[in-house]
């Protein structure tokens, strides 16, 4: 689901002053020197920072940024991973790309700091107050939040329903409230939505991940939760989403919360999901509820739910459609649906997206590839892009079937008796650009001096690779399509062929190809490549061109 994060408020300027600001008051005061004077020997030198581990050796970054890498002495910092210290020991500055440094003491190890919220924050008998009583709400907060005008929010909510959202509040949190941490600031907000209409399906989120899902109670409010993360440029995001139904009404209570990810961080406080909450619950304990002016609307009977009808704009995801297909549905006593999808296969190379969020095969063995349960109007449609990699896992170059399934609920409960599913058929895709390359890929001309092959005819393929460092070659067989471009159609031989140097493969072409514009696609692991001239394939009981 795209959200209006932090991000947002960063590229607009309102909270672009934060992040600059962290990239100085996020790294403490011990950081405007690097090395200290070592008395003892004349020869070493004092760093402080932290060891790191990499993928081929132990690093340790200076406070001022520089990384060394540890040739000596990673023993003495086993242990202290991202621990703040003075590490004595040679710096040997010949060391590419990063100076070498011939530890031989641990000097001091300093206590990792904890994050303290400020004292403004946590003595809230000087906050502001706020309220929006036609949505029967009133909160407090400190009064160094901005309060952001209706052109800087609402972002999307996350209700199992996008229709009847009201945005009630929203506010901007400093970084100053967490002094000294990788926190670099955040958003508060409160939303309603009018259209759900009881407690149960309130209680759901739009997206969510059931291992970050959870209930709490504050104020004697209960609330369900969710927590996510995302982020990027040296940034994390992390959103908190808490739902609670009351007088009628179902209420969405937001936080946003940036925290720096760039290194070094271990001189800094770093905040985890418990110093989130002992920001958010004060805020959550200043949240009282009351009758709302506006008419609430009166709740549905609990009855069982149809799917009234469930329709795709397509029945085949390829090349053509660029892998989309859009699916409609209508519902009767319907609070929201959800989609899953059953695969033929599930794997690596199989990827469902539902408006760019990753979903998944329900029969995907792999616990990883969880799908994260997409919760839809009542009535409404979706865009779903499949993927169907060839290259991956068990080089499967067929179509996939894919069940698609709509499941009514109401009042959070499931109606498995009352969905409805489509069959759509997912065509095979190269998970590589297809170029022209190094690689050079021919094959001899037909008999009659033609480039045209029938169905069921063998066809030598040769190819040359100079370059050294490719050890075999994958073959594929490629097409123009118009509009399109080369797209994937086989993969012509499983495993790699060896040597990559040169060599031949006598392929036998399948009756289930015929056309224009066939291409040998020659890749090598290494990143080369190549491709063939085109080439015709003739139907079995066609002598002259196809039809």
């Amino acid at each position: 689901m795209a959200k209006r994060t932090l991000f947002h408020y960063a590229e607009n300027g309102s909270f672009g002053l934060y992040l600059a600001a962290c990239a100085l008051a996020c790294v403490p005061a011990y950081a405007q020197f690097e090395r200290e004077p070592n008395t003892e020997n004349a020869e070493e030198t004092t760093l402080r920072g932290c060891p790191t581990t990499g993928s081929d050796a132990v690093y340790f970054t200076a406070t001022n940024g520089e990384t060394y890498r540890l040739t000596g002495g990673t023993s003495l910092v086993k242990g202290y991973e991202d621990q703040e210290m003075l590490l004595q020991g040679t710096v040997e500055d010949s060391t590419q790309p990063h100076p070498s440094f011939h530890a031989t003491k641990i000097k001091k190890v300093f206590e990792k700091p904890k994050p303290r919220l400020t004292s403004d924050f946590t003595d809230s008998s000087h906050w502001d107050s706020g309220s929006n009583l036609s949505y029967g709400v009133r909160f407090s907060y400190p009064g160094s939040f901005l309060s952001l005008t209706s052109d800087d929010s609402p972002r999307p909510a996350n209700f199992v329903s996008a229709n009847g959202v009201v945005a009630l509040a929203a506010l901007q949190m400093p970084r100053e409230l967490y002094p000294g941490t990788n926190f670099v600031g955040g958003l508060f907000g409160i939303q309603a939505n009018t259209v759900i209409t009881n407690a149960e399906s309130c209680s759901e989120f739009g997206f969510s991940e059931p291992e970050n899902r959870s209930s709490f109670t504050v104020g004697g409010v209960k609330y369900s939760r969710t927590r996510s993360v995302d982020g990027g440029l040296g940034t994390g995001v992390i959103d908190h989403e808490f739902h609670t139904f009351q007088n009628g009404l179902c209420y969405e209570v937001w936080f946003e919360m940036a925290e720096s990810w760039a290194y070094p961080l271990c001189g800094i406080a770093q905040l985890d999901d418990g110093d989130e909450m002992n920001l958010i619950e004060p805020l959550l304990s200043g949240i009282t509820f009351v009758l709302p002016i506006v008419k609430v609307t009166a709740a549905l009977p609990e009855t069982p739910p149809a799917v009234t009808s469930f329709t795709a704009t397509a029945q085949v995801a390829d090349a053509t459609n660029g892998g989309s297909i859009s699916f409609l549905w209508t519902t009767d006593g319907t609070d929201y649906v959800e989609l899953s999808y059953h695969c033929s296969r599930a794997g690596l190379g199989v990827l469902i997206h539902e408006d760019n969020a990753e979903a998944g095969c329900e029969n995907a063995s792999d616990p990883n590839r969880v799908p994260i349960l997409a919760n839809r109007s009542s009535s409404s449609s979706l865009k779903v892009n499949f993927s169907n990699y060839v290259g991956y896992g068990d080089d499967e170059d067929v179509p996939m079937s894919v069940v698609v399934t709509v499941t009514p609920f109401s009042h959070g409960k499931e109606y498995p008796n009352s969905r409805r599913s489509i069959a759509i058929e997912v065509e095979p895709t190269s998970p590589f650009r297809l170029n022209y390359g190094e690689i050079d890929i021919t094959f001899p001309l037909n008999t009659d001096r033609t480039s045209y092959y029938q169905q069921g005819s063998t066809l030598t393929l040769e190819w040359t690779d100079p370059t050294t460092q490719d050890e075999c070659v994958e073959l594929y067989l490629v097409r123009n399509e118009d509009n399109v471009g080369k797209i994937f159609h086989a993969r012509i031989v499983g495993g790699c062929l060896k040597p990559s140097s040169s060599g031949s493969y006598t392929w036998t072409i399948p009756e289930k190809y015929s056309g224009y514009g066939y291409r040998i696609f020659a890749r090598a692991p290494g990143g080369s490549s190549g491709v063939s001239v085109p080439f015709t394939i003739v139907k079995k009981d066609h002598h002259t061109m196809p039809d």
